[in-house]
């Protein structure tokens, strides 16, 4: 708490402890109040990874700490007579379901608590993200455009992977790009890679691939790339101590050699050609601007605007960053045969993130709008999370087919 608090104090020009103390207990609440609410309502986990991952997450729980490296579950063919090992991910996500479930949450649900734990770490990333693009005003018009786009609407209330990773992604890429300032942020990344290599395996060096992008365009210094390098090794020396942990508690079994030949196995079945990435990266711009809408039709007005104008909207590092990521991570998924919309959350953040610029662009006077109400801005978020909250279990309830994806 007192390293977010450093954090928040050099986010926000002009805060004091009072408006830090402020944010500190609005979102914690909204936290607890969402939580009350998926509890008390009889909410029904639907979608196959949410149930399954929550099912594990219960199990663990009730099992001594040394086993919680190999988790059980009744397999691809859902056979709850012979049990096997979980090997499609990392058990990152379950290890933080069963903490909550030790904590008292109620053992059903607290997968859903997890979701809303990584919602909102995920918003306060978002927001020093976009904070830094110009002022307080941008980073609150950022969280707001994220809120209320297609992609957290439908990703409000899950169990799954998407959520822990993006966090990671924002927390990884936000202490990046000020590691060069104090050595906390440092350390920011390379846990932020730490996490993500615990809750999606390898698709963790997309993070480092985004951190090089960002060298190579904006910042060769050799501090940032030596950070890359720490952090990588720092992953591998957690990965070597997971596998010592494992070994142990399966009797020999190698968990990264079972992971990679799943996954590999999983991506060769799809098979792959030149035609089929080329097929893939539409299908993912159409993804883009259908999760990411209405904030990134903003876009190709503003850099028109701008290219007939002065360009300095075109000019913002932080803006240019957000595109490139944007289109590496659709890029990077666009080669593997699997495709699904989940797998490039994070680039709908980045295409929200530039988008929500270039509509402050386009109409100035939202932000200052924005500024004036600074003050309130936290408590209405607050408030348009928890009906949102209330809109999504009843249309999860009765109106399911209008929400499934």
């Amino acid at each position: 708490m007192a390293a977010l608090n450093t954090i928040a104090e050099e986010t926000i020009p002009g805060s004091d402890h009072g408006e830090i103390r402020k944010l500190l207990i609005i979102f914690p609440l909204t936290f607890v109040t969402l939580c009350f609410l998926v509890i008390i309502f009889p909410y029904e986990i639907k979608d196959p990874d949410s149930a399954v991952y929550s099912q594990i997450g219960w199990q663990l729980a009730h099992e001594p700490l040394k086993y919680w490296c190999a988790p059980l579950w009744q397999g691809h063919d859902n056979d709850p007579l012979h049990p096997e090992l979980f090997i499609d991910h990392p058990p990152g996500m379950f290890w933080i379901i069963a903490c909550l479930i030790r904590a008292g949450f109620p053992g059903r649900k607290a997968g859903l608590g997890a979701n809303f734990l990584f919602i909102f770490l995920s918003l306060y990333f978002l927001f020093c993200l976009g904070k830094r693009i110009r002022d307080y005003s941008v980073g609150w018009a950022v969280l707001y455009g994220y809120v209320f786009s297609p992609i957290f609407l439908l990703y409000l209330i899950r169990a799954n992977l998407e959520h822990p990773m993006n966090l990671a992604m924002l927390a990884g890429i936000y202490g990046f790009i000020r590691s060069e300032e104090s050595w906390k942020y440092k350390v920011l990344f390379a846990l932020s890679f730490v996490l993500a290599l615990f809750i999606k395996g390898i698709m963790s060096f997309l993070l480092l691939i985004l951190a090089l992008c960002s060298w190579l365009l904006f910042s060769r210094k050799r501090e940032k790339l030596a950070l890359m390098v720490f952090s990588f090794f720092t992953g591998l020396i957690f990965m070597g101590l997971f596998e010592i942990w494992y070994l142990r508690v399966t009797g020999g079994v190698s968990f990264w050699k079972n992971y990679l030949l799943f996954q590999g196995t999983s991506t060769l079945k799809f098979g792959f050609s030149f035609s089929h990435m080329i097929a893939n990266f539409f299908w993912y711009l159409g993804r883009a601007l259908f999760f990411a809408a209405p904030w990134v039709f903003f876009l190709p007005l503003a850099i028109y605007k701008s290219m007939k104008s002065d360009r300095l909207f075109l000019q913002n590092r932080l803006f240019q960053f957000f595109l490139t990521s944007a289109f590496v991570i659709i890029l990077f998924f666009s080669l593997i045969a699997r495709r699904a919309d989940r797998y490039i959350f994070s680039a709908y953040c980045f295409l929200i993130a530039g988008g929500i610029w270039a509509l402050l662009y386009l109409k100035p006077k939202i932000g200052h709008y924005l500024a004036a109400k600074k003050r309130q801005l936290p408590l209405y978020l607050s408030l348009a999370l928890i009906l949102l909250t209330l809109l999504r279990i009843y249309f999860h309830s009765f109106h399911y087919r209008f929400i499934k994806f």
